[in-house]
């Protein structure tokens, strides 16, 4: 039977060093970014049709929030540019009105808009 232990035994002391030294950096790093670890919400361009305002209440448990002092409905389900982990109280969106299943006026294609933009 095979060992891979049998490959490094006939290397000497200098020779292992080498090896140890290209091969410890990689152990152990991913290069992906977990989906946990994104740097901060990456901003689209808006466009101009869209209504913009700030978001008055949000629940992250939820996934729910409300916009402006008219109270329209906010969810997470329709943020289309990505950040929806980064939606919080007092976020500036741009977004346009639509109507859910019950006939009640909702926010739809949400976006962040970057705070020094309004």
């Amino acid at each position: 039977m095979y060992k891979e232990a049998n490959v490094w035994e006939g290397l000497q002391s200098e020779e292992m060093a080498e090896v140890n030294a290209l091969i410890q950096p990689s152990i152990a790093k991913s290069r992906c970014r977990g989906k946990n670890e994104a740097s901060g919400p990456v901003y689209q361009p808006v466009s101009p049709s869209k209504h913009v305002g700030k978001v008055v209440f949000f629940n992250a448990e939820r996934g729910f929030g409300m916009i402006g002092t008219d109270g329209i409905f906010l969810h997470v389900s329709n943020v289309v540019d990505g950040n929806a982990a980064f939606l919080r109280k007092n976020s500036i969106v741009a977004y346009e009105e639509g109507v859910d299943r019950r006939g009640r006026t909702q926010a739809v294609d949400v976006q962040l808009v970057a705070e020094e933009a309004n």
